[in-house]
């Protein structure tokens, strides 16, 4: 059974459309299909003295079907293109059918019901995926950052400087995913320390491929370390070096 979407996609169904088929006459044939978005049982509905009247609908999920289950005639294919396209329903071409055997084509309409249901059900299966895989970043990011305001100035400069070599091992080997990983790490810390110690600069100096990036990012780390102290002797000793350097730097 091949469903063609004319309005709408198969990646991302709505859940509701208009199933249109042609008769060997080429008269346009048309149901509706609902999947609903709750599935239940008929039989919690249905009065017991009915229970062997529907006994067949009863013991199934009734969460997705036609109406009418035989296709009716409709005037055109542009009619039921503009209906889809004001109700915002999907449009979909189901073949050729003969309505003169009845039978028949509930079956083909049944089977076009459950391929529609595939792939709507197949679509809430990857939005699932995707917003928990979503979720659970943010979640883990999240953490990583409470985590992070949780330690003492420092113990921060002293994961920074584990992040650092972390960061310059990642771009040793060129892995792009530990690379962005450990970056991540490195700002989400930086969040939680005062602008002054200039992370972002920090950062751009350790991915550099000159000579003295390895030289400046320890003067760097230093600087932070002696802000943290409160060694503002060494720390004045320490940011000349890096002004000299980044002079260095930009000459060469």
């Amino acid at each position: 059974m091949e469903l063609s979407f004319d309005l709408g996609n198969s990646k991302t169904p709505l859940g509701h459309c208009l199933l249109y088929f042609k008769n060997p006459d080429e008269q346009i044939l048309c149901t509706y299909i609902v999947i609903l978005p709750i599935s239940f049982e008929v039989s919690k509905y249905v009065p017991p003295f009915l229970m062997n009247q529907v006994d067949d609908i009863g013991n199934k999920d009734f969460s997705a079907f036609a109406f009418p289950p035989v296709p009716e005639l409709v005037d055109g294919y542009s009619y039921v293109e503009m209906l889809a396209k004001t109700r915002n329903d999907d449009l979909i071409y189901g073949g050729i059918l003969d309505i003169k055997d009845p039978s028949r084509a509930m079956s083909i309409v049944n089977e076009s019901v459950q391929k529609y249901a595939e792939f709507y059900s197949q679509s809430i299966e990857n939005n699932k995926s995707e917003n928990t895989t979503s979720v659970d970043l943010e979640a883990s990011e999240d953490m990583q950052g409470v985590l992070y305001g949780l330690l003492n100035e420092s113990d921060k400069i002293k994961e920074l400087t584990n992040l650092v070599v972390k960061l310059k091992f990642a771009l040793d080997i060129d892995d792009i995913s530990l690379i962005k990983e450990t970056e991540d790490d490195i700002i989400s810390l930086a969040n939680h320390l005062p602008e002054v110690h200039n992370i972002e600069r920090l950062i751009d100096v350790i991915k550099s491929s000159d000579l003295e990036a390895n030289e400046l990012a320890n003067l760097y780390l230093k600087r932070s370390n002696h802000l943290v102290n409160e060694e503002y002797k060494d720390l004045s000793k320490v940011e000349e070096m890096i002004h000299q350097l980044e002079i260095q730097r930009d000459s060469s």
